[in-house]
Formats: C-alpha cells, structure tokens, sequence
C-alpha cells in the first residue's frame, strides 16, 4: 500500500485551500504554481497537470458508465473516498459500488465540466473536478452539479488517484 508522505500531504493540504479561493469554473483546466518551497520545472508541471487531466476524463467516463475495471486501475490501492452522503468508502467498497446500469434502466449520464489542477511536486498533485450528472424522470431532465477535490499521488504503476471528497457543487 502507498501512503503519502507527511511533507507531502501538508503540501497538499495547503494547495487544496488554495485551490478552494480559485475562480468558479472556466472550463478549461489550469495547472497552478506549487509552493515557493517547491522546485518543479514549469515543462514538468505542464506535462503533469495534462497527465492527471486525461486520467480526470478517462475517471469521470469510466465512472460515468461503471467500468469498475478502469477506476481499479486508477485509484489507488489506499483510495478513500468521502461521498457527498457523508460516507467514507475504501476502494473495495467504492468500487462494489461501481457498476453499469441495470438492463432496462437509465443510469444519469456524468460528464467532467472543468477541472483545477494544482501540482504540488513530482509525486502529488491536487485536483478540483466540477461535474455534472443528467437523468430524465418522468420527461423531465434533471440535472446534479457535483464538486470533487482529487489527490493524484505518482506510484510505480504511474499517476493513481489516492483520494477523493465529492460534495454538491454551489448553483451559478
């Protein structure tokens, strides 16, 4: 199992609260500065934030559909995430969790809106994901906006999603 290294982590932690007084969504991604303290090449943070931005796309569809295969490969071994119910779930809970709709059924279709990344060095890099989720009950469409802040840690196998808090993102 990976951890996070405690330097790490409180880097992580402050480029989160950063991230948090970022504009509302734009649509497109930006890999923000890591703290002074920090010594990542501006090539190497570039090529950073669009590696954890095609694994933010490539999660949000495999989620989208429930490809439990796809979301085991990318999140962590030590993946925990805090649903928007207030629930922590470990990655074999989430990933029970994951799974297409039932046949007959129509399952709300996510899409990843805008995404926020902060690299914080060449092992950790955080992430702010706004999606959306649209469903149609009784000819009606509805649509869920969600917020998620993503912790990508650099393991062996590559970039792995090590954490995940989701919560209901603000109308506007």
């Amino acid at each position: 199992m990976h951890t996070v290294p405690r330097a790490a982590a409180v880097r992580a932690a402050a480029a989160l609260i950063a991230l948090t007084t970022m504009a509302a969504p734009t649509t497109q991604a930006a890999a923000s500065r890591a703290p002074a303290d920090v010594q990542v090449s501006a090539d190497s943070r570039d090529a950073i934030a669009a590696r954890i931005l095609e694994l933010e796309q490539e999660i949000g569809a495999a989620i989208s559909r429930g490809d439990a295969a796809v979301a085991d490969r990318i999140w962590s071994d030590a993946y925990q995430y805090l649903g928007s119910d207030g629930k922590l779930y470990d990655k074999a809970q989430r990933l029970a969790l994951t799974k297409p709709a039932a046949p007959g059924t129509h399952a709300p279709v996510g899409s990843v809106d805008d995404v926020k990344i902060r690299v914080i060095d060449d092992s950790v890099a955080v992430a702010l994901v706004w999606t959306s989720w649209r469903s149609t009950v009784d000819g009606q469409e509805r649509v869920l906006r969600f917020v998620a802040s993503h912790v990508w840690v650099r393991e062996a196998a590559g970039w792995r999603l090590n954490t995940a808090q989701v919560g209901a993102a603000a109308k506007g």
